[in-house]
């Protein structure tokens, strides 16, 4: 990210910062889709569903 971009968002309204952080996210979500998870995100994952 550069540097600019980056101030943008931290100087910008809450409601535009959790607007970027969730496209963020997202992408994040896409790229990661379907590839092995390390063996702590899976005990998380359990953990949390046995709740």
């Amino acid at each position: 990210m550069t540097e600019g971009l980056k101030n943008d968002v931290v100087m910008a309204p809450a409601q535009r910062r959790n607007e970027a952080f969730r496209l963020l996210s997202e992408k994040l979500r896409k790229r990661s889709e379907g590839r092995p998870q390390t063996p702590s995100e899976v005990l998380l994952r359990q953990s949390r569903e046995e709740r």
